[in-house]
């Protein structure tokens, strides 16, 4: 691990330590955070990951936001639908393989594992929601408009990019 590397993480350990609160952390940090956290809550299921750029072009996958509905009317990735739509009928998406998102990929994983268990070709989106807005992938509000401005389900996952609005 080089120089950089390490001061960065003591810096950010000390930050966070220190009792600051993540909207004095840069966006770089926030990103890492959000990686990290996902890995942590990644591991804890058997559901193989999708990135996100292969969540985005790949024409083979739906996109299911498993939030709740008070969660999903701040934003949404584009074309995704909700675990509800997806469970109403799930012929209608074929052989699709099936990309959860949540706020960072807990709720996300568990449900994911719970469509493994039925046979279905389910995946954990990287990062899930927080993932992608800091891939500078766009959300939309429920008329389908871009919109700056996510929930995210509490303090402790406020780390969206700073040009964004966040709803806890």
């Amino acid at each position: 691990m080089n120089v950089f590397r390490v001061v960065s993480a003591l810096s950010f350990a000390a930050i966070l330590g220190c009792g600051a609160s993540n909207t004095d952390l840069t966006d770089d940090a926030r990103r890492a955070e959000v990686e990290e956290m996902f890995q942590k809550e990644a591991a804890k299921f058997d559901v193989p990951v999708i990135s996100i750029a292969d969540a985005k072009t790949a024409s083979d996958v739906v996109i299911v936001d498993v939030r709740p509905p008070n969660e999903r009317e701040i934003s949404m990735i584009p074309g995704a639908v909700s675990s509800e739509e997806y469970e109403s009928n799930p012929e209608e998406y074929g052989d699709k393989r099936v990309a959860t998102y949540c706020t960072i990929g807990y709720r996300s994983g568990q449900y994911a594992e719970l469509l493994r268990e039925k046979g279905v070709d389910a995946l954990n989106l990287e990062g899930s929601i927080l993932g992608w807005v800091h891939a500078g992938e766009p959300v939309v509000d429920e008329n389908g408009e871009p919109i700056k401005r996510i929930h995210v389900y509490g303090d402790r996952w406020d780390l969206a990019p700073r040009t964004y609005e966040t709803v806890k």
